[in-house]
């Protein structure tokens, strides 16, 4: 923006280090130009980008600044983006680096004259390279050729959470004069501002003022938000979006590169790329054009949206919106009251310079945590209302074109559609907001989100007929109006938003709910297609076809009949997918069909499966990704079957011979907040991984929201699994394993066990032909360990097993067998069913053929002890004994069922827990969300459920029934059965009574009819 500045005189004292200063009375005689030929062209901006490298000196626990090396583009262009032809021409880059020689250490030779060779190859009158004696001098220089430069946006990755603060402690350690170390802002300032640790991303608020004029710009903050990577870190961003390798330096290796002229070259050469790779993304990513329109959008501080303060964007755009029409807005939110009122208590004996730190301390946290997409804290709570509509998935293969239905921006067209607004609402005195506004007149947030949506609109208009530079800048347009507008609702639910307003935000959650739910009974009971899943704004339909064009017709004529319901909101064809395997809620992937130039082509979308996780291996990435592939791929189930088999068995021979790369088995997790924070670190992997960096100096790793790399491993000569040693203490850093690779060896077992098979179990629990147990074959690994029975029959029927058995084995195969105890030995047997066993033993007689009978089958005609003599009573159980052991056994299962142990349904996970966890994730019920929440997103189930308890209730009446089998039975043999089961009936028939009243009481065999009755 372009100001014209009337009655102004200029200001002798400069109080800044720019080199025209004014002085203007009142803030009325500053306004923006307003004239076309002043403001078409934009001026260009002078960016610089820098990065230190640094040692790690333990005496003093400090990180000390060995070079410096910074880029600066001297025009860059801040309205549209910038191609890199155009940014790195001849004459627009230059850049230098300054290095000092270690505490008590010298140069290596020849590094002098390599030092010379390199200023006189820049050119006359230039220095791209300095040496200097120490840490101080090398600040000092710094900072004056920083100064030169007079640079408007600092550049550098991560620059906000290290770079600054090491800069500006050190220049604090070494004393550097403020005439020099406040050359790094615009103003000038005696005193160091209190420079407290970054609290999350952004810099601090003391960072932040010796910024003063300056724009800050971290790639660190800018990629979190802009993009959706595995790692944040340059390495990874240099090889994913700049197609470039990094070479990485750890501080502790820095020392050694002084030995000699070649390694310290190197050292400079990574710190010169480190610089230039920043810049290159920054531009990459378009991070100027695209923050400026966001903030000439919200009114905001160019500086505020650069540090990725997405709540404060929409807080100044309502607070402008509000002030145009003369209403009073809410007083600020403080957030986080503990700390609020620990600082109260600290101001009752703190000096006045203390306090207004700690109030730029507190002020600082309040947006810190307002992406919850990125940062799950565990001291983040999730809203306290029900979230969005999410449908029971029919769970599946589909391979039959799906069709993806999806509601336009549909809580903004929510806000429009009813006109809710906090200007348009009547609330209770509780506030809460119990129904749609009756008001004509619109309000205020539907007034601004209609602007933006038409502004939108038009500049997509405006797209069409565009091309070249100017459609690059109406793109970028159009992208920060589009993130505006999705933005507004959340501000509405965001706990430390200014106008935070959780009952309107709730029954606009509501109205989203209601929607979907009208729209599925339209499209089920209305239009006759079927509907296998739905979540918050959109709907799948089956179309059952496999002709695209009848398929897409279906998708019209819904649209057609939704729409037509609505003002504002629209539905429409979001995709369409050949074929799909749908697993659980918010878990699917699919074939999608998409086109370019009006051609057809494949490619597979993943949702929330464990392939698009961090915290999963390469490995089982790839492999999850071939199983996916290849039950996707159309062809027959045997084949898909045998494939997949096959590719298990050779990944596990080639892990066990070691022939699988070390990057493969790699894991990522991201740090929620430091290290040693975490109260739970003995637990968490990358928690003592990050731990350890940090001891040995690392700079990278081992922060709040780095992302940790580790591998689980046991040490040379232990059992597999690593015996009683926690997987936590046997993860090391990938680096930790290159140099200790005698010592520590990769745990094949716990990849295969716990990465391998979880993944690739999930994918193939609708695939006909394989289970679980088959799987794990393929693996090499105990097949028993992995029942059928797996965390994904909770999901299900429970009720399955009983109702669809083939016969009593199968129905009660999983069941605990009835245990019977000897009065005389204590020996315990497990008891057989009665009509079982007797029968057999009546066959065997029958056909005169005498194996050797098993004790257990021969209880039930001897009522006596296999193990003890048979003399007199010795051994015998009288009928009130088994009846009073199989009380007790069946107790212990109902006590058990009343213990209410949860497991978390992530194979993964397996957490047992009986605590009550009240957070509310999503669409989950109270009580379900998993403890281990965000490292886990599984679900809480009962680890024995009410189907388990009468299963096995059931199983004790099958096994102590006399009557039941007769019935089955050809009447010319009952009478020989009849006669032996007398002699047994009367001894169970007190054990029978009892379990059978108990298994009677138990409210899930009973169907109670007035629940399925209405009565109106």
């Amino acid at each position: 923006m372009i100001l014209c500045i009337n009655f102004y005189c200029d200001d002798d004292q400069q109080v800044s280090w720019c080199k025209y200063e004014i002085v203007v009375d009142s803030p009325r005689d500053i306004q923006a130009a307003s004239s076309s030929k002043i403001t078409s062209e934009i001026p260009p901006v002078v960016v610089t980008a820098i990065s230190l490298k640094t040692i790690f000196n333990e005496k003093h626990n400090a990180n000390e600044i060995v070079s410096a090396s910074v880029i600066c583009c001297h025009k860059a262009k801040i309205d549209i983006p910038m191609l890199a032809s155009e940014w790195k021409k001849p004459g627009l880059l230059s850049h230098f680096t300054v290095v000092r020689k270690l505490d008590g250490g010298i140069f290596p030779l020849g590094f002098s004259k390599v030092l010379a060779d390199r200023n006189t190859k820049a050119g006359p009158g230039s220095t791209v390279l300095s040496m200097e004696s120490s840490e101080r001098a090398l600040l000092n220089c710094l900072m004056t050729e920083l100064h030169k430069l007079d640079t408007d946006v600092l550049v550098g990755h991560n620059i906000s959470g290290f770079d600054l603060d090491v800069l500006l402690n050190r220049a604090q350690a070494c004393r550097v004069s403020s005439s020099m170390w406040s050359k790094l802002g615009r103003l000038k300032r005696s005193v160091m501002p209190k420079l407290f640790k970054p609290n999350g991303l952004r810099a601090s608020k003391g960072i932040m003022s010796c910024l003063s004029g300056r724009l800050l710009c971290d790639t660190y903050i800018c990629s979190r938000d802009l993009l959706k990577e595995v790692s944040y870190s340059l390495t990874q961003l240099a090889k994913t979006r700049l197609n470039k390798d990094r070479k990485e330096v750890h501080s502790h290796d820095i020392p050694n590169m002084f030995q000699a002229s070649e390694s310290l070259i190197e050292l400079i050469e990574y710190g010169e790329t480190d610089a230039w790779l920043s810049m290159e993304l920054m531009f990459h990513l378009s991070v100027l054009p695209l923050t400026r329109q966001l903030t000439n959008i919200s009114g905001n501080l160019w500086g505020e949206t650069l540090q990725g303060a997405r709540a404060l964007r929409v807080e100044y755009l309502l607070l402008h919106a509000f002030h145009s029409k003369k209403y009073v807005v809410p007083d600020k939110r403080r957030s986080y009251p503990v700390k609020e009122a620990n600082v109260t208590k600290r101001r009752m004996s703190h000096s006045a310079d203390n306090r207004v730190a700690e109030e730029l301390e507190v002020e600082g946290t309040n947006f810190e945590n307002e992406v919850p997409d990125n940062d799950h804290g565990k001291g983040k709570k999730g809203p306290a209302y029900a979230g969005g509509l999410v449908l029971e998935p029919k769970k599946g293969l589909y391979d039959k074109y799906v069709l993806l239905l999806d509601f336009n921006s549909l809580y903004p067209s929510i806000i429009q559609e009813y006109n809710i607004c906090f200007t348009t609402i009547e609330r209770s005195s509780d506030g809460i907001a119990s129904r749609l506004p009756s008001s004509k007149t619109p309000g205020v947030l539907p007034e601004l989100l209609k602007n933006l949506v038409e502004r939108r609109r038009n500049v997509k208009k405006l797209m069409k007929s565009a091309s070249g530079l100017e459609l690059q800048e109406l793109d970028i347009r159009q992208q920060a109006l589009k993130l505006t507008a999705n933005s507004m609702y959340g501000c509405l639910g965001f706990s430390n938003s200014r106008f935070y307003a959780k009952p309107l935000a709730e029954l606009i959650t509501l109205q989203g709910r209601e929607i979907l739910q009208s729209t599925v009974d339209l499209v089920q009971h209305n239009l006759n297609f079927e509907v296998i899943y739905g979540d918050t704004d959109s709907i799948m339909i089956y179309s059952g076809l496999d002709d695209i064009a009848k398929a897409k017709a279906i998708a019209g004529k819904v649209i057609q009949e939704v729409n037509k319901k609505y003002r504002c909101l629209e539905i429409d064809l979001d995709g369409v997918y050949k074929r799909m395997l749908l697993l659980k809620k918010k878990k699917y992937a699919a074939v999608k069909i998409q086109f370019k130039d009006g051609t057809p082509y494949e490619v597979i979308e993943r949702k929330g499966i464990d392939m698009v996780r961090r915290d999963w291996s390469l490995l089982a990435k790839e492999l999850g990704d071939f199983c996916l592939t290849q039950i996707l791929s159309g062809g027959s189930c045997e084949d898909v079957v045998e494939s997949i088999h096959n590719a298990l068995t050779k990944v596990q021979d080639d892990m066990r011979s070691g022939q699988v790369a070390l990057e493969k088995y790699v894991i990522t997790k991201t740090l929620t907040k430091p290290p040693e924070a975490y109260t739970d670190a003995k637990n968490q992997p990358h928690v003592m991984v990050a731990l350890r960096l940090k001891q040995s100096g690392h700079t990278s790793g081992c922060s709040a929201h780095d992302t940790v790399p580790y591998i689980i491993c046991n040490e040379q000569g232990s059992s597999s699994g690593g015996g009683s040693t926690g997987i936590a203490q046997r993860a090391r850093h990938p680096d930790e394993l290159k140099k200790d690779s005698g010592k520590w060896m990769i745990d094949i077992e716990y990849y295969l066990s716990q990465q391998i098979h979880p993944v690739v179990s999930r994918l193939c629990a609708s695939i006909q032909g394989t289970s679980p147990e088959r799987l794990a074959d393929c693996l090499g690994l105990d097949s028993s360990r992995f029942q059928s029975r797996s965390t994904e029959a909770a999901d299900s029927d429970p009720s399955s097993s009983l109702l669809f058995a083939g016969n009593d084995e199968e129905r009660y195969h999983s069941c605990e067998p009835l245990v019977l105890t000897c009065p005389s030995c204590s020996n315990t047997l497990d008891c057989p069913a009665i009509f079982g066993s007797l029968y057999k033993a009546s066959n065997e007689t029958t056909t005169k053929v005498q194996p050797p009978q098993e004790p257990t089958v021969n209880f039930w005609h001897t009522m006596r002890c296999p193990k003890c003599p048979e003399e007199a009573n010795v051994g015998r159980l009288s009928p009130a004994m088994i009846a009073n052991q199989v009380r007790r056994q069946a107790e212990r299962f109902v006590s058990m069922y009343y213990k209410g142990v949860m497991m978390c349904d992530d194979e993964s996970c397996k957490h047992t827990t009986r605590s009550v966890n009240l957070r509310l994730v999503g669409d989950s019920e109270r009580g379900t969300v998993c403890p281990n929440y965000p490292r886990c997103n599984g679900r809480l189930v009962r680890k024995y459920t009410e189907a388990d308890l009468y299963k096995q209730l059931s199983y004790f009446c099958y096994v102590l029934d006399t009557e039941r089998g007769l019935q089955k039975m050809e009447l010319t043999k009952r009478m020989g059965m009849e006669e032996e089961l007398n002699k047994v009936r009367g001894v169970v028939e007190a054990a029978v009574s009892t379990v059978e009243k108990m298994r009677d009481r138990c409210a899930y065999g009973w169907v109670q009819l007035s629940n399925l009755l209405f009565t109106g």
